[in-house]
């Protein structure tokens, strides 16, 4: 009996899952090895060369309601018909959901990296800018460039703020190679971030001042007016009991009168509420959390990292059998490698002789 096996009559362009497992088999090697060697490289990059990752994370949450005594002036105020003007006014800017904008905003970037932090580098507190540089001094030509570029790493790198979801607490991260200086740049961040909402409130009661301020100056020279009228009408008309006319006139400057003087009333109880507001220590941010001090890098994202390039090298690897394969069949024009193949698909598939 004849045990050579039929030869395997190839088309051109014309191939099958056969053809595929013959290429896995006859590359099995680059199937093994590049993964290897890939990640043998990229376990030395992280663990040699990539510096590690120190994440600092703080829960904070947006404080703009009045308590304690605060709320009780207001209802007691309102019991007189007294508005006083609530921090939930104008919350365009003092609003928590400017909180990741404000986070990510230049300004802020920029103030912190002028600020002074511990650094194990350095033996006093130095700017952010010049630990992430490395340099103390700049050129006055490359300082807007070099500023302009840690900036963007500082909102694009370092700093990440999130929403937790269904509720008002946000999770700040603060990602750097120092744990020690992580928890400060957090610290420094959740300050800033207080300091610039009390910034835009000082801002808004300001104008309301000086609006309510222009206000009574010409409301009270409009009730000096009704006054003056009102005044010089009674003394012109002292008998006018008898005239509906008259009558009718004194009313109308009474009444002129009495609006004036309501109006200026008001503006006065607003400028005394104003004036209390703007002396007020009020916190926006308050800290659920405060900021850790990391204890181990960041070591989940090196495992994820090496899972994708071991995958990846592992699918660089079929590829390369496959191109291989391809290319020595588009060499090859004897019957022996037909033969040979035959050998490989029997050892796949168990064909009967």
């Amino acid at each position: 009996m004849d045990n050579k096996l039929p030869e395997i009559k190839h088309k051109e362009d014309e191939y099958t899952f056969s053809d595929l497992y013959l290429a896995l088999a006859r590359g099995i090697k680059w199937i093994i090895f590049t993964p290897i060697v890939i990640g043998l490289l990229a376990v030395v990059y992280l663990i040699l060369l990539a510096k590690p990752t120190f994440e600092s994370t703080a829960t904070i949450f947006p404080s703009f309601g009045e308590s304690g005594s605060n709320s009780s002036l207001l209802s007691m105020a309102s019991q007189f018909g007294i508005s006083i003007p609530s921090q939930f006014e104008d919350t365009d800017f003092i609003s928590a959901d400017m909180y990741p904008a404000i986070v990510k905003s230049r300004t802020l970037a920029k103030t912190i990296l002028n600020r002074k932090f511990d650094s194990e580098e350095y033996n006093t507190k130095v700017s952010l800018l010049s630990i992430l540089t490395d340099h103390d001094d700049f050129n006055d030509t490359d300082s807007s460039k070099i500023i302009a570029e840690k900036i963007k790493y500082f909102t694009e790198k370092v700093v990440k703020i999130s929403r937790n979801p269904d509720t008002p607490l946000y999770t700040l991260k603060i990602f750097t190679e120092d744990p020690m200086l992580s928890a400060q740049i957090a610290n420094a961040v959740i300050q800033e971030l207080d300091t610039l909402q009390m910034e835009f409130r000082s801002q808004k009661v300001l104008q309301k001042k000086n609006f309510i301020e222009d206000r009574i100056v010409d409301i009270e020279k409009e009730l000096i007016k009704a006054e003056t009228a009102l005044e010089k009408f009674r003394e012109q008309n002292k008998q006018i009991s008898y005239s509906p006319s008259l009558l009718l006139a004194q009313e109308r400057l009474e009444r002129e009168t009495q609006v004036q003087t309501e109006i200026y009333i008001s503006l006065k109880q607003q400028y005394e509420s104003v004036k209390i507001e703007e002396v007020q220590e009020t916190s926006f941010v308050q800290v659920l959390d405060n900021p850790n001090i990391p204890i181990y890098h960041s070591g989940i994202r090196k495992i994820f990292i090496l899972f994708f390039i071991g995958f990846g090298g592992f699918a660089l690897g079929i590829l390369i059998a496959i191109f291989k394969e391809s290319h020595r069949i588009q060499k090859s024009s004897n019957d022996s490698s037909y033969v040979e193949a035959n050998q490989i698909i029997k050892k796949f598939f168990k064909l009967k002789r």
